[in-house]
């Protein structure tokens, strides 16, 4: 149903780029915003002035913040979708993650003045009187919010985006906030609990942390965030789906926003092959990744002495040593460099950031058990936090 209703509003045309169609549905759902919190602010406004409800109307000054915070995600669909220029290389789509901080700044001023407003009503001698209209307002309202919240949580998936996450966040937050107040409103009508103060700081409570959700996820996307895992395991296959290609590792995914996204990566390939077919394999790889994925990579391509019995030997006590002293570690871009009494080792070893143990503490204890064997292994390890 929620998709029925996007696409007739919002119908795509012909020879029209995603970004495009993106930006015309973000903007979309912004209006629907606008107009739902309009009507719902308004109403509650009434509501809780008939009432002499701080609750109600700290719920209906949420919906007013509702208004901007839309309005902001209008505006951000707008920047977001400009192409890269000489000021900005790698294009404006971040701007979604900056507006959605904006918009949490907003929600949180909301909800200090409701909570400080609540306090003092808690003392207070004024008992609300709730009216039917209020309960009939504060029901449909919830009806409303639930609906927005599976709509904008559909249209988030569609289109990729951090500001429709934040607003299906904010909506659930309503939803939760004005069904307490509704609860509070009907105790009040059945039995005369005036428990509008205290109704007022829990709405305050959910309000806020609606907000710091929207600031972790949007600062998790400008920091740079471990949520990329889906795109990684789509890079593995491609990759891994030219025959040549043994492995690969170091893959570093940069997120610039919806739709802008780059990578690099080291491929594993035989020594044996030549510098160009190597860089005819790396060309490949950029270009599937470019056509399958939308990600923009670079290929590092790194040669493997890969069927050298002692290559095999060498790797297969590197790859024990290590699992005995901790799980999770991994090793890759092993190189065999004979000298005339012994052979380096050359090699990088992955280890998690769960991992404990420091990194030349590790090292000594790789060499140590490896000194166990006839060969004269001498490292040179590279240590990748991953």
């Amino acid at each position: 149903m929620y998709d029925y209703i996007t696409d007739l509003f919002v119908k795509e045309r012909q020879g029209e780029s995603a970004a495009a169609l993106r930006e015309r549905r973000g903007k979309f759902a912004s209006v629907v915003g606008v107009f739902a919190n309009v009507l719902l602010s308004a109403s509650k406004i009434a509501a809780g002035i008939i009432a002499g409800s701080i609750a109600i109307i700290g719920d209906a000054v949420n919906n007013l913040s509702d208004i901007f915070s839309y309005l902001i995600s209008y505006i951000s669909f707008r920047v977001s979708s400009r192409p890269a220029d000489r000021e900005h290389p790698f294009g404006h789509a971040r701007f979604e993650y900056v507006a959605s901080l904006f918009v949490s700044f907003i929600i949180i001023v909301v909800a200090y003045r409701l909570f400080v407003s609540s306090i003092e009503r808690i003392g207070g001698d004024g008992i609300a009187v709730y009216p039917a209209i209020a309960i009939v307002f504060l029901a449909v309202s919830v009806v409303i919010k639930l609906w927005l919240y599976f709509f904008y949580r559909r249209l988030a998936v569609r289109t990729d985006s951090t500001v429709l996450r934040a607003s299906a966040a904010d909506c659930i937050s309503d939803v939760l906030s004005t069904s307490i107040i509704l609860a509070s409103v009907i105790l009040g009508k059945l039995f005369g609990w005036n428990t509008d103060g205290y109704m007022g700081v829990l709405v305050a409570g959910f309000i806020l942390y609606s907000a710091f959700r929207i600031i972790h996820e949007s600062m998790d996307r400008i920091l740079g965030s471990s949520d990329s895992e889906g795109i990684k395991a789509g890079i593995i296959r491609i990759a891994t789906a030219h025959p040549e290609v043994i492995d690969v590792h170091d893959i570093i995914i940069h997120d610039y926003g919806p739709g802008t996204c780059f990578c690099s990566l080291h491929a594993e390939v035989s020594e044996k092959l030549s510098i160009t077919d190597a860089h005819s394999i790396a060309d490949s790889i950029e270009r599937s990744l470019e056509e399958d994925l939308g990600v923009a990579c670079t290929v590092h391509i790194d040669p493997i002495e890969n069927d050298s019995p002692e290559y095999e030997t060498a790797k297969e006590r590197i790859t024990r040593v290590i699992s005995e002293l901790e799980d999770g570690l991994t090793v890759h871009d092993l190189r065999l460099v004979h000298g005339a009494d012994r052979i380096t080792l050359v090699f990088d070893i992955a280890i998690p950031f769960e991992c404990k143990i420091p990194q030349k503490e590790l090292i000594r204890s790789i060499s140590e058990k490896l000194s166990v064997y006839p060969e004269h292994y001498v490292l040179s390890v590279t240590v990748d936090r991953q």
